[in-house]
């Protein structure tokens, strides 16, 4: 059944507005009575005809902020829990609106948790009403409170003024702190001996001064299974008849989770920060790169075989390698790399990671492959299922720390239309599987279900990202393929890959991978690149091998020599991002005047899915930045001998 709710949301936005209530109904299955107000004048109204069970808050309208809002709230001494939805907020205002009393603040761009929070406060406040119901009646019905209190999660309890005698204790105590309510009865002070040592002397100092006045604290405690879990107590005085303090109230609740997403909201915070960084240090890298190893180009062409300075730029040609692949990490970790899907053989990838990944794990662990002489092909990007593969080992290897056998396992499979309708991201026919299991402790199901979540780990702090393997979720679920996992405590892990299999051989790009050498031509090129030694060094290599080059340092000057040139051009080189016009647009504006032009654009990174959704889908090519010459000149005659066979 749906569970009905009063709502009051202050939002400018009628259109937020409705889409945030269409969310709560659909997916967090309420019946939302609701209102929406948009001033200081109307929240006033709205508070004084009916009780709220929750408001919703942008964090600053036109006409007032919901600063203003919690302050009317608590001038009124209202018990109504506040999240803010905001599309943008610092952290100094959101830090000030919990200050001010906001229960939650929530991004309107990712409203993830925009359920639990709330259905963590209206049962925090529901359990603030339970409890002040309580305390009303605690002397005289002592009975129905411990039936009440035995079936709540949180925990109650009730104590002398001194604190030297337990008077009551719910049992959810036992859950929570992993202690026996006897063994608190029988010695009070327990409860500070749980309590982390860092945070023990705050905890009592604060529960004394408490003890009258009420209050709220928060501290750490060590369960006797090792476990550290976070508290969050409030403590409320009971007062006779006669208004003498008789005993001190309160309750504690396990806020654990809730740290944990505090932390994930600042990590994501800093990553996203960082990956901007990467970004954008990568792609100016990238073009130094290109000119750095275009010139290496250069200068082995020039050099005879013999000519001892060879040995010094064949140095310089693989430290521009080096920094290519570190940039291409900056760019994965930014996720701004482009996929660069090829035709694969899954075993030959394996057999040339094995003895990398041997000196991964160490000596005490032995790595067995078992690989289908008949294996299928795979349309994957190469670098991409490395990661993935390394990733696996490099789990596998972390839940085994006294030493195991890992198995990495390679064969043909048929997924089935029932298999499909069990696995979600699963689709029936021909696949290749790429299993890797271990012997190690297994999983939890705690763990399990949290198995790829982005920051979650297992792992001691400053051991783990626990970013891996949502990184593997993620380039699986990119690549077309899905991903499970079978696991029990004690008895070791698998994790299952399927990847769609394909029919073609491998990619004519990889079977020639060590071929190279010029490949001349005769056609003319448009090239637009902003950066001067990138647009050089390219323009040299063109015209060497006797291409017609038309340079040009941005898109509007491409697309003006376009225009005035009488002859053919038969291909569009441009760098993807520019200021001004970027190499999309140049390209769609010189398509209808230029219909048979073929078209390779290079950047050193890509906004995130401009080339796999927009360009990759048509008869466009992608070239990676630092560029290598030998690609670059296969590519040109890839396109260009295509237009000609394509030709009547």
């Amino acid at each position: 059944m749906s569970q009905k709710l009063s709502l009051l949301i202050l939002e400018d936005s009628e259109i937020d507005a409705r889409l945030l209530v269409r969310k709560l109904e659909k997916e967090g299955g309420y019946e939302a009575s609701f209102e929406r107000v948009q001033s200081l004048a109307s929240l006033k109204d709205a508070l004084d005809r009916r009780p709220w069970d929750l408001i919703i808050s942008d964090h600053s309208m036109p006409q007032f902020t919901a600063l203003t809002a919690l302050q009317e709230i608590k001038a009124r001494r209202l018990d109504i829990p506040l999240i803010i939805v905001s599309g943008t907020i610092e952290p100094i205002e959101a830090i000030t609106a919990m200050k001010e009393g906001a229960s939650d603040f929530i991004m309107k761009g990712d409203l993830t948790r925009l359920l639990p929070a709330m259905e963590r406060e209206l049962r925090e406040s529901r359990s603030r009403r339970e409890k002040r119901e309580v305390d009303k009646k605690l002397e005289l019905e002592q009975n129905k409170f411990h039936q009440l209190t035995a079936a709540i999660e949180e925990v109650f309890f009730l104590t002398t003024t001194d604190m030297t005698t337990i008077l009551y204790i719910s049992p959810a105590y036992e859950k929570i702190w992993g202690r026996t309510c006897e063994s608190l009865y029988k010695s009070p002070g327990d409860w500070a001996e749980a309590v982390h040592p860092e945070d023990r002397e705050r905890a009592r100092r604060t529960a004394k001064e408490a003890i009258a006045v009420g209050g709220e604290m928060e501290y750490r405690i060590h369960r006797p299974d090792g476990a550290l879990r976070w508290i969050k107590v409030r403590l409320f005085p009971v007062r006779d008849e006669s208004g003498k303090l008789s005993a001190s109230a309160g309750t504690a609740v396990d806020i654990t989770e809730e740290k944990k997403l505090q932390v994930q909201f600042q990590q994501s915070q800093k990553m996203d920060a960082i990956g901007r960084l990467a970004g954008g240090v990568a792609h100016d890298f990238n073009n130094i790169l290109t000119a750095i190893s275009g010139y290496s180009h250069f200068l082995l062409n020039a050099l005879p075989s013999g000519d001892p300075m060879r040995a010094d730029v064949e140095e310089i040609k693989k430290a521009g390698e080096r920094a290519a692949s570190l940039t291409r990490q900056l760019l994965a970790f930014s996720r701004q790399q482009v996929l660069t899907p090829k035709v694969l053989d899954l075993n030959a990838l394996i057999r040339e990671m094995e003895k990398m990944l041997q000196r991964i794990v160490g000596e005490n662990m032995q790595i067995a492959s078992v690989l289908a002489k008949d294996l299928g092909r795979i349309n994957a990007d190469p670098g991409q299922i490395e990661q993935v593969l390394l990733n696996l080992v490099v789990n596998a290897r972390d839940a085994m720390p006294k030493g195991g056998k890992i198995t990495i396992e390679a064969a043909n499979v048929e997924l089935s239309e029932d298999y499909a309708k069990t696995h979600p991201d699963a689709r029936p026919g021909p696949h290749v599987m790429l299993a890797v299991s271990d012997t190690g402790a297994g999983m939890t199901p705690a763990v399990f279900a949290r198995l790829f979540e982005p920051f979650f780990t297992t792992k001691e702090q400053g051991k783990g990202t626990g970013l891996g393997l949502s990184t593997v979720f993620g380039i699986i679920k990119q690549s077309g393929g899905s991903i499970s996992v079978y696991s029990e405590p004690g008895l070791g892990s698998v994790f299952k890959i399927h990847l769609p299999r394909v029919q073609s051989e491998l990619s004519a790009a990889q079977a020639a991978a060590h071929d190279g050498g010029n490949i001349r031509g005769s056609e003319t090129i448009l090239l637009a690149e902003d950066d001067d030694a990138v647009r050089k060094f390219t323009a040299r290599l063109l015209a060497e091998n006797g291409y017609t080059v038309l340079a040009a340092q941005n898109g509007e000057n491409a697309l003006e020599i376009a225009r005035r040139h009488e002859g053919p051009i038969h291909l569009l080189l441009t760098d993807l991002v520019m200021p001004g016009m970027r190499g999309d647009d140049l390209a769609n504006q010189l398509s209808p005047l230029r219909p048979d032009m073929k078209i390779i654009f290079t950047s050193g990174y890509t906004e995130a899915g401009v080339v796999r959704h927009e360009l990759l889908s048509s008869d466009a090519v992608f070239i990676q930045k630092p560029v290598d010459p030998v690609i670059l000149n296969r590519k040109l005659r890839e396109m260009l001998d295509k237009t000609k066979s394509s030709s009547p």
